[in-house]
Order: C-alpha cells, then structure tokens, then sequence
C-alpha cells in the first residue's frame, strides 16, 4: 500500500520515472523523466543547477529538453512544497495537460492564490472533499 494510491495508475516505465526529493527535512522538490523531457519544480522557484551543478550538466549533456518553472509558486508563509511536487507529478505522468498550459494556471504575483489551487486540488483528490 502506498501514501497516495490515487497515485498507483500512473504508469513508470524507463520512459516515465517521477522523484520527490527532500532537501534538509525542509523542502520538497520534484524531477520528472518523461519520454525524452526533463521537468523541474521547486516551488520556490529555483532552478535544478541552483540545487545541484554537477546533476544538472549531465542532464544537459544527455541532450534531453529540460522544463523548469518559469516563476515562484509558493508563498513565503506557505508549506505546500510536497502538494506542489504532488500536483506536478501527476499532471506530468498522466500528459492531461501540457507544460505551457500548466505554468499558466498559476500566477507569479498571487502566491497565496496558487496556495489555494494546489490545496483545494489535493483535497479533491486525497480526502474526497468537493471542488468550490
């Protein structure tokens, strides 16, 4: 049994592979594999070479495309790194939504706003409760 068994359809094969990482016991980060596609999300917004210089020119070097946050999500108040990383992923692994299409859903000025999408999302889909 897992933590998140509305997680369990998503397929991993060697060309769909998602990890959540840790960083310290005090961030949530999220790398997905996806085909050739590298994504990337720190909620915070920074970017995989701020994290790790050495992983991200491998990553460069393999010649896969990378796809990265083009802002913040996250509020500074905010300890939704996880539900974020959580979020992603499934969009990610399920290709329901494209990348460009999914940045666009949250706003680089109304953090508190995007707070409020990825909360009301995991609810929806953890615990059952319904959209408002």
């Amino acid at each position: 049994e897992t933590f998140a068994p509305e997680l369990n359809h998503l397929l991993l094969t060697k060309d769909k592979v998602c990890c959540i990482l840790n960083i310290s016991n005090r961030h949530w980060l999220l790398l997905c594999l996806v085909n050739e596609k590298v994504f990337f999300v720190d909620s915070i917004g920074k970017s995989l070479e701020s994290y790790s210089p050495i992983c991200a020119a491998l990553i460069l070097r393999s010649g896969r495309e990378v796809r990265e946050l083009p802002f913040r999500l996250q509020s500074d108040s905010s300890e939704l790194c996880s539900v974020y990383c959580l979020f992603f992923a499934r969009k990610i692994l399920t290709q329901e939504t494209s990348w460009d299409r999914l940045c666009l859903i949250f706003s680089p000025i109304q953090l508190a706003r995007n707070d409020g999408i990825v909360l009301r999302w995991f609810r929806h889909v953890f615990l059952g409760e319904s959209r408002r």
